[in-house]
Order: C-alpha cells, then structure tokens, then sequence
C-alpha cells in the first residue's frame, strides 16, 4: 500500500480519535449525598401510680407519653408502639413539636402488661433510632375490708392525691 491509497484510511482514521477522546472526558460530579445525622430520644409516661418499677392505670384511663428528640429536625415525627403479650396492638403517629418536643395521649382498654416505646423512621436528613420501652400495667382493682397488698396502697395513693384522707395521713372524721 501506497501512501496516496491509505490516505483516506488514514484521513478517517484521524477525523475518529478526537470523537473517541471527547467521549471519555469526566462529567460534572454529583454532589456529595449527606448521610442522615443520628437521633436519639426520652420517654416518659406520667398519669397513673407509680411505683418503683411500674406504673398502674386503670382502664381507658389516659396515659401521656412525651419526650425529647435530639437534635430537633423540623418536619420529623415520631411512632408510638403499644405492645401487649408479644403483638403490638396500637401505632400512634405524631410530629415532633418545637425544641423536639412531642407528647402522645394513648388509652389502654385491656387489663394487663403493656410495653411502650417511641421509634423514628429514617428519612434523608435523620436517622432511625428508636427508645427503651416503658412498662405500664393496666387493671381493674377493688378492695374491700381487711385488704391488703399493693392494690390498697396505690388506691390509698390515688385517694389522697384527690383529698380523701387515709390512715397514712390523718384521722377519717
């Protein structure tokens, strides 16, 4: 082959190399993606009697959880799981108030031990996290003469904290 026959070869073969170059050029990159920043929450349950190391309610009685999250992202919310002998038997979804606050009326219609908790679903700007269970027992006492046991001492509680007087606290007159 002759130079003035693979001129045209040569001519295409030219006018195909800078195509292949612009091709593999870099792109503009991407912005970095934020990983979602952790969380963490309190909770607290206030209503009923508590002891030591449980909290008693009556039935359809209403409980209040609340709590904190940290750090506070504006548009979060929170879920409330009720769980009873292994199934969760309620979901109470809210939002996440000013500060990270959040509080969550719930009732409890049967008698029995609950287990509470508060979980956040991961989203793009927080992580999920989820906070220990509080445990609250519901029930349905009464107590006649001569009773004794727990049952008397937090209705004897209950009574004083409505002003009823009780043998702990002054004569019944």
């Amino acid at each position: 082959m002759n130079l003035r026959s693979s001129a045209p070869f040569l001519a295409l073969a030219l006018a195909l190399v800078p195509a292949a170059a612009q091709a593999q050029t870099p792109t503009t990159p991407e912005k970095p993606v934020k990983k979602p920043r952790a969380g963490d929450a309190s909770i607290a349950v206030s209503g009923g009697l508590a002891t030591t190391k449980m909290r008693y309610a009556a039935r359809f009685q209403e409980l209040v959880v609340n709590g904190r999250v940290k750090p506070y992202v504006a548009g979060e919310a929170v879920t409330l799981h009720v769980v009873r002998k292994g199934k969760e038997r309620k979901q109470v979804r809210r939002e996440v108030g000013r500060r990270g606050s959040y509080a969550i009326p719930v009732q409890l219609a049967n008698n029995g031990r609950y287990r509470l908790f508060v979980t956040h679903e991961r989203t793009e700007t927080q992580a999920a996290f989820r906070t220990r269970a509080k445990r609250v027992t519901v029930v349905d006492w009464q107590a006649g003469q001569g009773a004794s046991g727990l049952k008397v001492l937090l209705l004897q509680r209950g009574l004083e904290q409505i002003g009823f007087a009780t043998p702990k606290t002054g004569s019944y007159d």
